[in-house]
């Protein structure tokens, strides 16, 4: 992959874009239905499930409600019995965007919110980032 130029341009046409997409679904209907502002004195506590991409493409949430739960496993969700959170695979792009766009408006339905998270990316222990080269200075002037 890493000198194939055709290789990376259908990976990111496959897999980046099919992300990108339905992230971008997801823009456009919070922008088209945007949650109301609860009153000061009746603040609610709406569940937040958030979706944290994994290494290998995956989607992963720690622990949720029953009701999240059962939202989850009918879009293709698998329970980690390691974490108690759920799974989605990213083996297939275009489903787990399927799965992911149903699985949120089905949530919204019930007043629960849906975030999709990024891994931070960290340095490896004893690593610091590469300080850049000072600027030359700007030749004299002539006089």
């Amino acid at each position: 992959m890493g000198d194939d130029p055709f290789l990376s341009a259908a990976l990111v046409t496959d897999d980046l874009l099919v992300r990108y997409e339905a992230a971008l679904a997801q823009v456009r209907h919070n922008a088209t239905h945007p949650s109301p502002t609860p009153d000061a004195a009746r603040v609610s506590r709406a569940e937040t499930v958030v979706l944290a991409w994994q290494p290998d493409g995956a989607l992963a949430t720690a622990r949720v409600s029953d009701t999240t739960a059962d939202v989850l496993v009918a879009n293709g969700f698998v329970h980690d019995e390691r974490t108690g959170g759920y799974r989605l695979s990213g083996d297939d792009s275009a489903a787990q965007a399927r799965s992911v766009r149903a699985a949120g408006e089905q949530l919204d339905a019930k007043g629960i919110t849906v975030t999709l998270q990024h891994r931070t990316a960290r340095s490896a222990p004893g690593v610091t980032a590469a300080k850049a080269a000072p600027l030359p200075s700007a030749p004299a002037r002539m006089r």
